[in-house]
């Protein structure tokens, strides 16, 4: 599989060189920036490990995140008809419930500190963290695989932004490898919110959604 990442992004990785220190090749950014996204170690700790300073294990990693990017509409894709029709028998199937074809969850990605002092990002437990939703039963195994989405030590909302679509991205090309992901997978609770009111429950789209959904149950 990173031979098929390697070959996908290494255009978006060469840079016109001035002089200076020889350029790092595609291959090692690539390799460089799945370390980043596999563990929590500093810039200062991933440069020691491929024999780069601090600065150039951050622009490497910035340069993979917009290559990434670049790519996500080409692995991150909402199913065709076909798939549609298949996903609704199947839910049907196991489930007696008509015309779904998926369940969307989400979780807090944790954040070291608010971007800009921002208090915004507070979430109701009381840490500052940003929010994802992905399909059901997926953020356990892409929290488990890429251990830097635990908690990310990033100021800047749009590398936030990136590096959490960047894990999804790869979530995705591991599904397509077929890669067992069941050894990685990470017990996040904070999908579960059970003992916090709801402050939703009188919403009035809500109340419809529910509604037809019962009407439609067979």
């Amino acid at each position: 599989m990173f031979d098929t990442i390697h070959e996908e992004i290494e255009p978006k990785l060469i840079f016109e060189h001035r002089g200076g220190n020889e350029q790092i090749t595609p291959r090692k950014q690539l390799l460089l920036f799945l370390c980043y996204m596999a563990n929590n170690e500093t810039f200062r700790e991933l440069g020691q490990y491929f024999g780069v300073g601090k600065s150039t294990a951050h622009v490497c990693i910035a340069r993979v995140l917009e290559a990434f990017c670049e790519i996500f509409l080409d692995i991150i894709q909402w199913p065709s008809l076909q798939r549609q029709d298949e996903l609704s028998r199947e839910i049907q199937l196991l489930h007696m419930l008509p015309n779904i074809i998926g369940a969307i969850d989400g979780t807090h990605i944790r954040l070291s500190s608010c971007p800009s002092n921002d208090n915004d990002y507070y979430n109701r437990k009381g840490f500052p963290s940003m929010q994802l939703q992905a399909v059901e039963r997926t953020i356990g195994h892409v929290k488990g695989r890429f251990r830097r989405l635990r908690e990310l030590i990033i100021h800047e909302p749009k590398q936030i932004v990136l590096t959490i679509l960047a894990g999804c991205i790869l979530h995705n090309l591991c599904i397509i490898a077929h890669e067992d992901i069941d050894l990685y997978i990470d017990r996040d609770n904070d999908n579960h919110p059970k003992n916090y009111v709801n402050i939703f429950q009188n919403d009035v789209g809500g109340v419809e959604i529910r509604q037809q959904m019962m009407e439609n149950l067979p």
